[in-house]
């Protein structure tokens, strides 16, 4: 959970700035894992997430199932989205991320269908 947060955080800044549109698409993934937001133990997640180095984020999420990374791949995709509007840097760092963790091969539609879907 904390390199999807990491890579979460990462997308959301890579125009410059986190939305409040960008930061309540990462919240609410946050929750549907149950973990409540303020408590220790999203603080905890937020802290490792916040400490980890890029390779470990990337080792981390190529270790993922396929599946995992589909779910990983979407999520990435709706940050991006959240404001509305798609930067370069979003872009080049979701394909990135997305040839390093070797996530399948997905555009950006099909990354926020299966988001959704699961």
């Amino acid at each position: 959970m904390a390199a999807i947060l990491k890579s979460a955080k990462m997308m959301a800044f890579a125009d410059g700035a986190m939305t409040s549109d960008e930061k309540d698409v990462i919240k609410r993934d946050l929750a549907s894992f149950g973990i409540k937001l303020d408590t220790i133990e999203s603080i905890a997640i937020e802290h490792k997430a916040d400490s980890m180095e890029g390779a470990e984020v990337i080792t981390t999420l190529s270790n993922m199932t396929t599946e995992q990374k589909k779910y990983a791949c979407g999520y990435l995709a709706a940050v991006m989205l959240a404001d509305g509007e798609i930067d370069d840097n979003e872009q080049k760092l979701w394909s990135l991320l997305s040839m390093l963790a070797d996530f399948p091969t997905m555009t950006i539609g099909e990354a926020i269908s299966f988001w959704n879907e699961n």
